[in-house]
């Protein structure tokens, strides 16, 4: 049998939660947030090189981090911190870094 998919697992932790505990996660999710007005400027970038290849580089997205890290701290929120460390496992893999299992440890 093969593993759930992590949002699965996080959906099956949803369904689960009585209203309370949804209230508690949806407003840690989507905290309300004054919208300021920016300029936009265009940045001027150097054109590439004649015959230069594209590179890709395989590196931690910071954002997804904090997303994930937002994520896990509002289900322990919502959960009152009970959430089973093999469900943390199921739904954010077993290679969860260590910032990660940290905010469900403190």
């Amino acid at each position: 049998m093969a593993a759930p998919e992590a949002e699965d697992m996080v959906r099956v932790l949803e369904q689960k939660m009585t209203p309370a505990q949804h209230k508690v996660y949806d407003d840690m999710l989507h905290p309300p947030v004054a919208i300021a007005k920016v300029p936009l400027k265009q940045a001027n970038l150097p054109a590439p090189k004649p015959g230069a290849k594209p590179r890709a580089e395989s590196k931690p997205d910071p954002q997804k981090q904090g997303r994930d890290l937002l994520r896990i701290k509002a289900l322990r929120a919502a959960y009152g911190g009970q959430v089973p460390l093999e469900v943390l496992h199921a739904a954010f893999g077993e290679n969860m870094s260590q910032e990660l299992l940290h905010a469900f440890r403190d």
